[in-house]
């Protein structure tokens, strides 16, 4: 009886250990397909919007004003993904609550936050708040080739060069020279005349938000709207001063722009340039806070490692996100400098408490960012199930060397870039889970990004508690075993019981006297 006991249990611990390493893999398996990859970013402090590899736009965060694009309007966040389009190849949003996307046809389709007109569907400004829930198709002349979106404005750039501009503006940030004020508003797409940029063909578009650029072939600088922190650029430093018709600034030879927020960088021949806001150092010019914007654009000339040596950077690539700004170098490093208290600037702030250029919440020169190994929920088991609880998506004991080769998005708040392998990691503030790290902790270090969630996202990685359903199983199939064992041995004793009573009757039966 006791051997057949003890093989019961045998097999009850066999089962829930197969369970157990069954429900880890399946739920491994649905955090890190490569269908689940993010290839595209855009998002706001409280909305992001994303494209996996083959096009599919999906849209998490607030949606007060519908900007989630799912047919409705809701106070609530949403934090698990959804797909919302199809064959999409761009993105961008806008700081009112809108988004524009550029479909791998060219179609422009907008949705959100329509105040302003900023969806160019022909409306006009409106004392009350609209909007529309579902994306919609705009009408732009030409084949759009690239989107941009500013707090109340769009912008379009077509194959042939030019630049369609629409929305809000109120302080001539649509660059068409037309009324500016508060209640301004162009309501379709309407273009910039080719000859306000010199005769040339533009070929980026890019805004921060009450402000517009624009790259020409030629690699010149066009710029229009307000200028409150100097970002125009043009060395102005009136900060009361807007215009509504582009202004060429004293830059040659430009090769790409990136714009955010109040902020604007450019990149030319292996430098990076910096001008606009610094009120969180992220200029990465280093100083004293005495200057809180700058005019004039700038060349980034020194790089460190996080524990403050100086080293050499050939610039290959740019990525502002406004208030924490990314240069990526020749080899592949990512340099981050401005605010960096909810982890925006890619490292733990402990992490870089020897380094002086950290100033209380911000980095105030360029400081290279660690990538560290991925951990995989296949490594977890009994023995360090707390541990992982508390710990990161990723091994911070772990550093690896890893090339990154593009930014592909930022608001500031979270940023995404790619490595050689074309494989995304992100970091930053990750309130409802807009970092796309699979739970809700702001990522101080890059982890892999992913559009997976959870059905029981908020309930389950919220708490970075990745074996709940292994746990439950567990928790059944002891409990089982358990109650088998205890019923084996009730039905044990009263066996026993009777048939000691049987003896006992049979004895008694024995010792009655025989007539």
């Amino acid at each position: 009886m006791r051997k057949k006991r003890i093989a019961i249990c045998m097999l009850t611990l066999l089962c829930a250990l197969t369970v157990s390493v069954t429900s880890l893999h399946a739920y491994a398996d649905e955090i890190v397909p490569d269908k689940y990859e993010v290839a595209y970013y855009a998002g706001e402090s409280d909305f992001s919007v994303y494209l996996d590899n083959e096009g599919g736009l999906y849209t998490s965060g607030s949606n007060g004003n519908g900007q989630l694009g799912r047919g409705s309007a809701s106070t609530d966040a949403r934090i698990v993904p959804m797909k919302v389009l199809d064959n999409i190849s761009q993105a961008a949003t806008g700081k009112t609550g809108f988004a524009v996307a550029l479909g791998k046809n060219g179609t422009v389709y907008t949705w959100g936050n329509n105040k302003y007109g900023q969806l160019g569907t022909g409306t006009g400004f409106s004392d009350d708040d609209v909007y529309s829930a579902l994306p919609t198709p705009v009408s732009v002349q030409g084949k759009v080739i690239a989107v941009a979106a500013g707090a109340r404005s769009a912008y379009a750039l077509t194959d042939d060069g030019t630049v369609y501009a629409w929305g809000g503006n109120n302080m001539g940030q649509l660059g068409l020279g037309t009324e500016t004020g508060r209640k301004a508003v162009v309501g379709t797409p309407t273009p910039i005349p080719q000859e306000k940029f010199g005769g040339s063909k533009v070929k980026q578009i890019v805004c921060t938000e009450l402000s517009a650029y624009a790259l020409t072939e030629g690699g010149e600088v066009y710029a229009w709207g307000d200028n409150d922190y100097g970002q125009l650029g043009t060395g102005n430093d009136d900060t009361g001063y807007f215009t509504a018709v582009p202004e060429k600034l004293a830059l040659t030879g430009m090769e790409k722009l990136s714009a955010r927020s109040t902020n604007v960088m450019a990149l030319s021949n292996g430098k990076a340039y910096v001008w606009g806001q610094n009120n969180f150092y992220q200029l990465g010019l280093g100083g004293d806070g005495e200057h809180k914007f700058s005019s004039v654009p700038t060349v980034i000339e020194s790089y460190y490692s996080l524990t403050g040596e100086e080293e050499s950077v050939t610039a290959k690539d740019i990525l502002c996100g406004g208030i924490t700004n990314f240069v990526i170098s020749e080899e592949g490093n990512v340099y981050s400098f401005g605010s960096a208290g909810d982890g925006q600037a890619g490292f733990p702030l402990d992490a870089a408490s020897a380094n002086a250029n950290l100033n209380l919440n911000n980095m105030t020169r360029p400081a290279k960012i660690t990538f560290y190994q991925p951990r995989s929920i296949y490594d977890i088991t009994v023995n360090n199930i707390e541990e992982f609880m508390s710990s990161s998506p990723v091994d911070t004991s772990s550093p690896i060397s890893l090339r990154v080769t593009r930014g592909v998005g930022s608001s500031g708040n979270r940023t995404f870039v790619a490595d050689e392998n074309g494989k995304v990691w992100s970091w930053g503030n990750n309130t409802n889970g807009l970092t796309a790290s699979g739970d809700v902790t702001n990522c101080t270090a890059p982890v892999r990004a992913t559009l997976y969630r959870n059905a029981d996202y908020d309930k389950t990685v919220k708490t970075k508690n990745y074996m709940v359903k292994p746990a439950v199983m567990l928790i059944i199939i002891f409990g089982l075993g358990a109650a088998g064992l205890i019923w084996l041995e009730i039905k044990t004793r009263i066996g026993r019981k009777r048939a000691l009573a049987e003896n006992k009757k049979l004895e008694a039966e024995k010792a009655k006297p025989t007539i």
